[in-house]
């Protein structure tokens, strides 16, 4: 097509003329007029011929200040090509096309709008054919669409996981974040019920109180603990929130989790501590109680060892008072265990804590006709 359009010769004036004041002309300005969208009658060559109200009122000027203007003088230097483009092509081809363009209004803002071209040709036979233009405001669409975008990002690039399911519970949706926390990837997720992630803990009365929570429409938040794909558990503070149309109708659901996996890590630490805290105070309590009986009992037995010619009563004797003092020393190591303090390492004669394993074993009665073969390396380091 050329470069540029020209404006209306005297032939394209006279057919102006005839496209307005013809009865089927003022019939179709008529039904221009009804309709709610911006209605515009466009030349070959690109000059404004007519209009309808909402037309004129959004443009903001007088009929002799808008009649066989070019049309393109009322669009933004970007987007004047695909008014032309189009223009020609419902023109020459088929009678239909359309493209979006920006008008440019007497404020100074800018509008983006939807442009459908159809073709149409006056009842008189000398008449050129012109383009109804149809424009629709995308203002609104446009502005839906930016604030989609932005929703998108956040829960795309967000660092908390998030799934989107629809009525049914269908996964629709799972950002990165989602697939990192859980190690399944979207295309296994997508389509699937979030329960291929569940834990088993939790009863179906529980889940059935979620369900009914969330169906009317009221938000749920809670703790609760799924398994990854590799089986580790995957603790998350979860809110599900109900996604209403404009109709009040729900439409799926929105679902963020809060990982507070090392959370609960740490909570379960914590709980240890107190335990072995715990044990502390009860170690303490059995090295006093116990204790004192204990140095009564060794006291007696080494009274006995003195005074006894007994071969075998010495023997147990002195396995007794081994156990007695094993016994204390296990107090006393429990009693540090639980202290908090700095560990030593030291050289342990491994072979003597095999032979009094075994001889504590060998006193049972279960062990009465069992030979004991102990195959100790004499060798090995000692203290």
């Amino acid at each position: 097509m050329a470069k540029g359009l020209s404006r209306l010769n005297k032939v394209d004036r006279s057919n102006a003329a005839n496209v307005t004041g013809t009865s089927s002309s003022v019939l179709l300005d008529e039904i221009l007029n009804i309709l709610l969208d911006m209605c515009f009658i466009v030349s070959h060559d690109g000059n404004l011929l007519d209009l309808n109200d909402p037309a004129r009122d959004f443009l903001g000027a007088n009929w002799d200040r808008l009649h066989n203007t070019l049309f393109t003088s009322f669009l933004s230097t970007a987007t004047r090509n695909n008014f032309e483009g189009a223009l020609h092509r419902s023109l020459k081809g088929d009678g239909k096309d359309r493209c979006e363009v920006q008008f440019l209004r007497n404020n100074g803002s800018v509008v983006d709008a939807h442009l459908s071209f159809s073709r149409y040709v006056p009842p008189q036979t000398d008449a050129l054919p012109v383009s109804i233009v149809v424009a629709r405001d995308l203002s609104e669409e446009k502005t839906k669409e930016l604030d989609l975008l932005r929703f998108s990002n956040v829960a795309h690039y967000t660092i908390n996981p998030v799934q989107i399911t629809d009525t049914k519970g269908r996964m629709i949706y799972v950002n990165p974040a989602f697939e990192k926390t859980s190690g399944y990837t979207k295309e296994e997720l997508v389509g699937s019920n979030p329960n291929m992630l569940s834990s088993r803990k939790y009863p179906k009365e529980f889940w059935s109180k979620v369900w009914n929570e969330i169906m009317s429409g009221k938000i749920w938040n809670g703790e609760i603990e799924n398994r990854k794909k590799n089986g580790e558990p995957m603790f998350t503070q979860l809110l599900i929130s109900p996604i209403i149309d404009a109709n009040g109708t729900i439409a799926g659901f929105f679902g963020v989790h809060r990982d507070i996996t090392m959370q609960k890590q740490l909570e379960q630490q914590l709980m240890h501590s107190q335990k072995m805290e715990s044990i502390g105070t009860l170690a303490a309590g059995i090295a006093h109680e116990v204790g004192n009986p204990l140095t009564s009992i060794s006291s007696l037995v080494q009274v006995v060892q003195r005074t006894t010619k007994d071969e075998f009563a010495r023997e147990k004797l002195e396995l007794i008072k081994h156990q007695v003092t094993r016994i204390a020393r296990i107090i006393r190591d429990l009693v540090d265990f639980s202290r908090p303090s700095t560990f030593q390492l030291q050289l342990t004669d491994i072979n003597k804590c095999v032979r009094e394993a075994v001889e504590i074993v060998r006193v049972g009665k279960k062990s009465k006709d069992i030979l004991f073969n102990m195959g100790l390396d004499e060798n090995l380091p000692g203290l």
